[in-house]
């Protein structure tokens, strides 16, 4: 993925009390976002996921209690730090940094600046798409987040 550092740092920021990610955690995130993205959620084992990161299955645990949890630190920071945000303000930033000419060239920039962002990110929006009609704590942080922004 070639956002994946962005989304590190995302995360990063969202931790409890800031701390930073262990290279561990940082390993353990990227297994899971390829096998959530590639599997599904419910197709996919903490197993799996430690084998892809070259961890014990245990020291996923040690950091997140359980997949679930893990699923939501790689969701929620994405939904509510990077995505929505990109909507609100960094969205209407390059749609509109020229003025469009006609109602042609604003939705072509929309839908060029659309197929973008999903190209660079579309593990992660495959996982939150999947999954969010599944989890009622994701879908109750996505509608907190963006009538918000």
């Amino acid at each position: 993925m070639t956002d994946f550092k962005k989304m590190v740092e995302t995360l990063e920021q969202t931790t409890e009390k800031d701390r930073k990610l262990t290279p561990k955690q940082e390993q353990i995130l990227k297994a899971a976002v390829e096998i959530f993205a590639e599997k599904g959620y419910a197709s996919s084992s903490t197993s799996e996921i430690a084998a892809k990161a070259n961890v014990a299955e245990g020291t996923i645990f040690r950091h997140y209690k359980t997949k679930k949890e893990l699923l939501i630190s790689i969701v929620t920071p994405f939904m509510t730090k990077f995505t929505l945000p990109f909507f609100a303000s960094h969205f209407a930033n390059e749609v509109f940094e020229e003025p469009p000419e006609g109602l042609e060239s604003l939705l072509r920039t929309l839908l060029k600046n659309r197929f973008e962002f999903a190209k660079e990110n579309a593990p992660l929006l495959r996982i939150v798409i999947q999954e969010m009609a599944f989890h009622p704590e994701l879908q109750e942080n996505f509608q907190e987040v963006f009538l918000e922004e």
